[in-house]
C-alpha cells in the first residue's frame, strides 16, 4: 500500500514529532484530498463537559487550520 498524504501526521527536523492533523489525498491521480485532525481535552472533562468539548473541537478547527485545510483554492 502507498502512502497519499500531503501533509504527514509527523513533523519536525527529523520527521519524528507527532503533530494532531495531516492532509490525506483521494487518489494519485489529483491534488484533492481532505485535512484530518483530532482534539481532545480529557483532564478538563472532569471539571465541566461542556467546557471540555468545546474546547476539544476549537484546537480541533485550529489543526485543519494550520495544515492549510478549510480554505477552497
Amino acid at each position: 500500500m502507498k502512502g497519499r498524504t500531503i501533509v504527514k501526521p509527523l513533523m519536525g527536523a527529523t520527521g519524528q514529532a507527532p503533530q494532531d492533523a495531516a492532509v490525506v489525498r483521494f487518489n494519485f491521480e489529483s491534488w484533492e484530498g481532505v485535512a484530518v485532525s483530532n482534539g481532545i481535552l480529557p483532564r478538563y472533562g472532569d471539571l465541566d463537559a461542556y467546557h471540555m468539548s468545546a474546547g476539544a473541537f476549537d484546537e480541533a478547527v485550529r489543526q485543519i487550520i494550520a495544515v492549510g485545510g478549510g480554505c477552497p483554492t
